[in-house]
């Protein structure tokens, strides 16, 4: 259901569209507002929050997508087929260089 749910969301977010609202720092896994999101969200402010499972969320017209899979669509151009993972197993850690694509499970 979850999955589901995802790629359903995930459908409805282009790559370019996600460049015009989010920039990425693969070398720090950041992921930054490039335009204003209201009076509390300025343009630059880095985006998402944390869950309690460690990860990153990140709200776009009332959907919530996880910051690695952003990444992931960000820097390749499309979403990923199946999990994102992150190489030193800390959640928050979304550096391009500790994030690899696995099959779908």
């Amino acid at each position: 259901m979850v999955d589901s749910r995802r790629r359903a969301n995930e459908r409805l977010l282009r790559a370019e569209d996600a460049r015009q609202l989010l920039a990425y720092d693969p070398d720090t896994g950041c992921l930054t507002w490039r335009v204003q999101r209201g009076p509390k969200c300025p343009a630059g402010k880095t985006a998402g929050s944390l869950t309690r499972e460690g990860q990153l969320r990140v709200s776009i017209r009332t959907r919530s997508y996880l910051a690695e899979r952003l990444a992931w669509l960000l820097t390749h151009g499309r979403w990923p087929r199946g999990e994102v993972r992150h190489t030193n197993a800390v959640r928050s850690d979304n550096r391009l260089v500790n994030l690899f694509e696995t099959e779908c499970s």
